[in-house]
């Protein structure tokens, strides 16, 4: 694939993952001053890259290229890096969903970390100079519970998804000791918005209960909602991204809030957005999130839908990247429900 909008500028950054939340925010905060070139995987959509398009609001007047690149192919990602010698490159593609980790235990670990490792080879062998942004997870301190970790903490992973961000980190930070490259580290905390993607907890929550509230449907089952997250907003922390390479500190710093919200306190506000008047009771081990004005259930919690291994408690310390890079979030979680339900909402009556 190569299609293309606009005209080329000198400097060009590469982002793979460009179609999820967080590519969405890079390219349309980066696309004014760059040749931003979008890698995604070979049969991509055309919906999807729609969707990716309408999101970032990048149109015809802008300048967009996408490429279909395997990037577990070595060749193709050696020609994609020849072809545009990266200023930046930002590797956001990934298996990201821990649950789907534990069924394809091997693809996950094979295509984040040998992902991660051709592009790296292709940067060392053909474009040196290239900053390079990768993301690890916060599902590193899994092993953990109840702790405020910093970016000295031993991390911890016990799922499939958390070893591979695991791997990939320290093989990264061993390149860029052996090899003098730039590379550039974030360790991500949990962070939303309004181009979360449906299938995540939050955005499953945020559809259901719009659902509930102008259409009626009927109940849905999630995971414990008495787990507390250190959760951020998407559009803020692509800032940090942005920072961390741009400063290029061949560094590794955590990208979090530094607070924790209970899942349950997300749910609750999401009602709140859409002035739902409702109540919530226990039975046994399940919550109950009950419509008032009709006495329906609308949404239970139960810990049989939770994960062999959940985050819980892991506060992420910031102080490192507000005092190298001035870095801090501004954005509460309030912010961040009010915009992704307001988004939905246009969504889902333009589908009508």
């Amino acid at each position: 694939m190569g299609f293309t909008w606009g005209l080329t500028i000198n400097k060009t950054i590469l982002i793979s993952g460009i179609t999820g939340q967080d590519g969405v925010f890079l390219s349309s905060k980066l696309i004014k001053k760059f040749n931003v070139v979008g890698i995604v995987r070979p049969g991509i959509t055309n919906s999807k890259i729609q969707k990716f398009l309408l999101n970032s609001n990048i149109n015809k007047a802008t300048k967009i290229n996408l490429e279909e690149v395997n990037l577990l192919n070595q060749n193709d990602t050696n020609d994609i890096i020849k072809k545009y010698k990266p200023e930046f490159f930002y590797h956001l593609a990934s298996q990201s969903s821990v649950e789907k980790s534990f069924v394809e235990n091997q693809s996950t670990l094979d295509y984040n970390f040998f992902s991660t490792k051709n592009i790296i080879d292709s940067i060392k062998e053909n474009s040196k100079d290239t900053k390079f942004f990768f993301p690890t997870s916060c599902t590193i301190f899994e092993g953990y519970a109840n702790l405020n970790v910093d970016e000295n903490t031993n991390p911890k992973p016990m799922s499939p998804y958390a070893v591979s961000k695991y791997k990939s980190q320290e093989m990264l930070k061993a390149y860029n000791h052996e090899y003098d490259l730039n590379i550039n580290i974030g360790l991500m905390f949990s962070h939303e918005s309004k181009f979360r993607k449906d299938n995540y907890f939050t955005m499953t929550v945020v559809n259901h209960i719009i659902r509930y509230k102008y259409f009626k449907k009927d109940y849905i089952y999630v995971g414990n909602l008495n787990l507390t997250r250190d959760i951020g907003s998407a559009e803020e922390y692509v800032d940090a991204i942005i920072k961390i390479n741009q400063s290029n500190n061949k560094d590794i710093f955590i990208v979090s809030r530094n607070d924790l919200y209970k899942l349950q306190h997300f749910v609750n506000l999401v009602c709140d957005s859409l002035d739902l008047n409702f109540s919530v009771e226990k039975n046994g081990d399940e919550l109950m999130f009950i419509d008032k004005s009709n006495n329906k259930i609308f949404l239970i919690s139960s810990d049989k839908k939770s994960r062999q291994y959940e985050i819980d408690g892991i506060k992420g310390n910031n102080t490192k990247i507000f005092k190298d890079l001035n870095w801090e979030p501004k954005k509460n979680l309030e912010d961040i429900v009010e915009e992704m339900v307001s988004f939905k909402i246009n969504e889902i009556y333009k589908s009508l």
